[in-house]
């Protein structure tokens, strides 16, 4: 059986709210969502959508309006 450990993330409790809710619609919870995306960044052996400076910018733009 696999070894398995706790930690903690800090997020904006409306974003976990929603993606609990989005997550509990597909079956599973924030835990299982949490490790697909974990595994599947190892799979792909980088993060499994585009990460760049204007992606992000453009992000925290939308975050603060």
């Amino acid at each position: 059986m696999a070894k398995t450990v706790n930690f903690t993330v800090r997020v904006d409790a409306d974003i976990k709210e929603e993606a609990e809710e989005l997550f509990k619609d597909l079956g599973l919870n924030l835990t299982s969502a949490v490790n697909i995306f974990l595994r599947e960044c190892v799979r792909r052996n980088g993060i499994p959508f585009e990460v760049s400076r204007n992606a992000a910018k453009a992000k925290i733009e939308e975050l603060e309006r």
